[in-house]
């Protein structure tokens, strides 16, 4: 299976609401498709996944910027 079709099935089982602000995104931003995939899942996520995701953000910033050389 291709990653098109793949982000084709997530978006169309997104609601409505969610669907539209992901479109809306994609639309001001744009993005690989990749990035649209990942979007797409966060989208579709509920509350509890989401601030998964974001711990996630964080500890990988906060190990990146532990990593990176300081001026």
């Amino acid at each position: 299976m291709k990653l098109t079709d793949l982000l084709q099935d997530v978006r169309e089982q997104l609601p409505e609401a969610r669907g539209k602000m992901y479109e809306e995104l994609i639309e001001k931003y744009g993005g690989s498709e990749t990035f649209q995939f990942t979007l797409a899942l966060v989208a579709g996520c509920n509350g509890r996944e989401r601030r998964l995701i974001r711990m996630l953000i964080a500890e990988v910033d906060l190990r990146e910027s532990d990593n990176s050389p300081t001026i």
